[in-house]
Formats: C-alpha cells, sequence, structure tokens
C-alpha cells in the first residue's frame, strides 16, 4: 500500500541520515588530526 511504501521511505531516509552523521564525525576527526 501507499502507507507501507511512505513509511519504508521514511525507514530508509532515517537510516541514511544516521549514516550521514556518522560520515561527519569520521570526517570532523580526521580534519581535526590533519590540522
Amino acid at each position: 500500500t501507499k502507507e507501507q511504501q511512505l513509511q519504508s521511505l521514511k525507514n530508509q531516509a532515517q537510516a541514511l541520515g544516521q549514516q550521514i552523521d556518522q560520515i561527519n564525525k569520521r570526517i570532523e576527526e580526521i580534519e581535526k588530526k590533519g590540522k
């Protein structure tokens, strides 16, 4: 159904958002070490 599809997309977006947060943290750590 449309609702199931919508929920699936929301879950995917949330999971990707968490991955982005982790990647950004790693970037910050590497940049701090580099300076």
